[in-house]
């Protein structure tokens, strides 16, 4: 078994050695492939020489074929510039320099898996957009209705005793004695016992009128008797925002009893910066409660105010939320993010597919046959985990978006070493000066 050889680069004068620039010295051959050292000649190098080192330079850069180094199977970090076998017999396998074109690195599917490497594509759409924001739950404006009276009398048997009761569907909200209502049922009563069609129906009008309930009207008609006490009960099911009545109170006509709302679905008005993304009716909106253990809930924004507040300087928008279990209570401070599509048609990607560093953006750009090549990518507006793409890419590339780091630190060093390899293989040829003797 041929144990690895050891080579020294001569650069500058100064001797370094090589197996311990692979091992340990990953830096040092980004900083070489960085300065071009190998590119530089040798220190006192006359023009000729310098010449010729350019000539067999541009040779070797010409064959891709050929085998730069050889590396131990098992640990890259390990190699040899001759054919050699690890302590198991194994055979070093031979980097070319089509391998290390550039900052282009090829991977073995084992490799691949070990790596964990996930690859998406790179897509084109519109960019989705997310704005936060805080808000308030409020009733539904367009819900609230006055309960109020059409004819003066006594309010007797309150449905509810305080405002914030929930009034269910069918449920009594009160009874009005009033002997108005008395005449009218009268005339009614009258009508039918004549059999009067036309005093019939002029009679059932005047008892809708009066705000007289259907089933009221049925139970006239059906027992031929009075009804001292009119119920009127809730059409939905509702809470009592307001109470200003009293059982046994006497209230004239036009006087609202109590004001209702419905609790769902609810508003939650919400203030927006000026600085944030433009967001429009239809937009999918995320709500968080407060206490955070009741998850959240989704709604619609339905529309965005035009106004904006001159002290804040936000604008508010309305959203319209789903309130089945009752979890948004009005006046409850919410937290909200409004998720939408802004702008044409642009290219993007993931952020976490992104490298960004003192020598700017790039991305991992997965090719054919398990290579991989490191691009530099100009990026514009990022949103929602998502950055737009304004060249570099094109519709169709695959990045990596996990083991990115690795594979772009392992393409580096490749590329470093590809370089001084050529360098130093080629350089050797170039004839030394021989010292002078005096």
């Amino acid at each position: 078994m041929a144990p690895a050889q050891k080579r020294t680069f001569s650069a500058g004068g100064h001797g370094f050695d090589r197996w311990a620039l692979r091992g340990g010295c990953a830096w040092f051959c980004t900083l070489a492939l960085i300065a071009g050292c190998s590119d530089r000649h040798p220190a006192g190098a006359s023009k000729e020489e310098t010449g010729t080192a350019k000539a067999i330079d541009n040779d070797c850069a010409a064959t891709p074929g050929a085998v730069l180094y050889y590396r131990h199977p098992m640990n890259p970090a390990v190699t040899s510039p001759t054919p050699a076998k690890d302590q198991m017999g194994m055979d070093y396998i031979p980097v070319y320099a089509s391998e290390m074109t550039g900052k282009e690195l090829s991977l073995s599917d084992a490799v691949v898996q070990k790596l964990g490497v996930r690859t998406v594509a790179v897509t084109e759409g519109p960019l989705a957009t997310e704005t936060r924001a805080v808000g308030t739950v409020q009733f539904d404006a367009t819900s609230i209705r006055d309960i109020s009276l059409k004819s003066e009398g006594w309010v007797e048997r309150l449905g509810a005793s305080a405002p914030g009761e929930i009034i269910e569907r069918g449920q009594l909200l009160f009874e009005l004695y009033s002997p108005r209502l008395e005449t009218a049922e009268q005339e009614y009563l009258n009508a039918l016992q004549f059999s009067d069609a036309e005093r019939i129906a002029l009679s059932e009008q005047r008892l809708r009128d009066l705000g007289f309930e259907s089933s009221t009207i049925n139970t006239l008609r059906d027992t031929r008797k009075l009804v001292r006490r009119i119920p009127f009960h809730a059409s939905t099911r509702s809470v009592v925002v307001e109470l200003r009545a009293r059982a046994g109170s006497y209230a004239p006509i036009g006087e609202v009893v109590m004001r209702l709302a419905a609790i769902d679905p609810v508003w939650v008005i919400i203030d927006i910066p000026q600085s944030a993304p433009a967001i429009a009716p239809g937009d999918v909106a995320e709500i968080h409660l407060p206490n955070g253990e009741s998850g959240s809930v989704e709604g619609r924004v339905d529309n965005v105010y035009s106004m904006v507040d001159s002290a804040s300087r936000t604008r508010q928008a309305r959203l319209v939320v789903a309130n089945p279990g009752r979890l948004l209570v009005p006046h409850m401070s919410v937290s909200a993010i409004v998720r939408s599509q802004s702008g044409g048609q642009s290219l993007h990607v993931p952020v976490s597919a992104v490298i960004r560093d003192g020598k700017g953006d790039r991305v991992v750009v997965a090719l054919d046959q398990g290579r991989f090549a490191v691009r530099a990518v100009q990026l514009g507006k990022e949103s929602a985990g998502e950055v737009i793409v304004l060249g570099g890419l094109a519709k169709g590339d695959r990045v990596v978006e996990s083991a990115l780091f690795l594979i772009d630190s392992e393409a580096n060093l490749h590329a470093a070493l590809a370089r001084l390899d050529a360098g130093s293989a080629c350089k050797s040829m170039v004839p030394q000066q021989q010292p002078q003797s005096h």
